[in-house]
């Protein structure tokens, strides 16, 4: 799920890397799979794992990360670890064809001061799933994948939506060097939310 200003402004932001003579391809044929609970088993385990020693229970939030990655098994650890694989081989074959993948960062605009999550994107209801509004960027923390994120365009009240720019594993260089060529395509840094 994604907003759709976020969707038509990423879609429109990629486009413009062809005024730089750069071939623009959607690629229909990346299926990252499971993403989100691997991501869910490994981050809520390592804070069970890393916090249920402590003795200082005061700070509500990671006590309750620490009970829900006490509910995963070993087996669990191993599954996740093996679709983490998965997910890895799946985005190394997308760059034996293309140089660069261009996603959204996150699949909305900043979300209520306060909160720690998205609770809706575009009306629909993320109660469910606390993550889904970063589903764009957690396979690229699994995988190891070089990601920047820079803004491509404003929602309608003025908030930055992210466009992230990933390359292949170990060539941060391209993806910075992407990152500028849009940055000079595009100007954005001038640009500032206005507050009243």
């Amino acid at each position: 799920m994604i907003d759709p200003a976020v969707k038509k402004s990423v879609l429109d932001s990629a486009e413009k890397f062809s005024q730089l003579g750069w071939i623009v391809e959607n690629n229909k044929n990346l299926h990252i799979k499971n993403a989100n609970e691997v991501l869910q088993i490994m981050w809520f385990s390592g804070f069970s794992q890393s916090l249920s020693a402590s003795t200082d229970k005061s700070d509500e939030g990671l006590s309750n990360l620490t009970e829900i990655g006490q509910k995963y098994s070993l087996k669990d650890s191993k599954w996740a670890e093996l679709q983490r694989e998965q997910i890895y081989t799946e985005i190394c074959r997308h760059f034996k064809e293309f140089d660069i993948l261009i996603t959204p960062t996150l699949s909305c605009t900043a979300f209520k001061l306060g909160w720690n999550y998205a609770w809706e994107i575009d009306g629909i209801s993320l109660r469910d799933d606390k993550i889904g509004w970063q589903h764009f960027t957690y396979p690229f923390n699994l995988s190891g994948h070089p990601a920047a994120s820079i803004p491509c365009g404003w929602d309608t009240k003025g908030l930055p939506i992210g466009m992230q720019i990933i390359g292949k594993r170990l060539d941060d260089i391209t993806v910075l060097q992407v990152s500028k060529a849009f940055e000079e395509i595009c100007p954005w840094q001038n640009k500032k939310p206005e507050f009243n």
